[in-house]
């Protein structure tokens, strides 16, 4: 049951996108609450790196890194509405990246009991703690989780990378090994093929 009611107090997303060489892409999320978390990682492509901005309703800025891989933040909501977060690739000429990227924003003590209900060590107050207590862990290994995986699949696809470089790298070889091979034993023979003087 409690389970169930996570599910409706936290309200996020999380994407993942190919952002292309010399380019910028933003992303709207509309922020109900005053807490909100933020946070990114460069799966692949050049040095892992982009430029990263968020701005407010009133287009301050309020989170900016430039040529970051990873980034997770608490955002400081001050005024409720759309926030703008973008992405830049514009250092970059040739590489693209893919960017892994999540904001959701939350209640805070969000099993809080009335304040005429609350009385000290009562059942209600320990299991209104209780429930908070269970609802920020559940929030920190999410996040934990979210990250772990965005790592693996960073690494997977770094993987994936060097075993096609070394495949068509072994593939070069092989056939430079060919070629050389045969152009040897051509030499060879043609030693060995070389008309003799005939004697008169």
């Amino acid at each position: 049951m409690i389970f169930f009611l996570f599910l409706f107090l936290v309200r996020g997303e999380e994407l993942t996108f190919e952002l292309q060489d010399n380019e910028e892409m933003c992303f709207f999320k509309d922020i109900k609450t005053n807490n909100a978390a933020f946070n990114y990682l460069v799966l692949s492509g050049g040095n892992l790196d982009v430029d990263v901005q968020v701005r407010s309703p009133i287009n301050q800025i309020i989170y900016v890194q430039r040529k970051s891989k990873y980034g997770d933040e608490e955002l400081d909501v001050e005024h409720l509405g759309e926030y703008k977060i973008c992405f830049s690739n514009r250092f970059s000429s040739i590489s693209h990246k893919i960017v892994n990227f999540a904001i959701s924003d939350y209640e805070d003590d969000a099993f809080d009991i009335p304040n005429d209900m609350k009385q000290k060590n009562t059942p209600i107050t320990k299991l209104s703690e209780l429930t908070n207590d269970i609802k920020h862990h559940n929030d920190v290994s999410e996040k934990y989780q979210v990250y772990f995986r965005n790592i693996a699949v960073r690494d997977r696809i770094a993987t994936e990378d060097l075993n096609f470089a070394v495949q068509w790298l072994s593939i070069i070889m092989m056939s430079a090994i060919a070629v050389i091979s045969l152009i040897q034993v051509s030499v060879l023979k043609s030693y060995f093929t070389e008309k003799s003087p005939s004697i008169i």
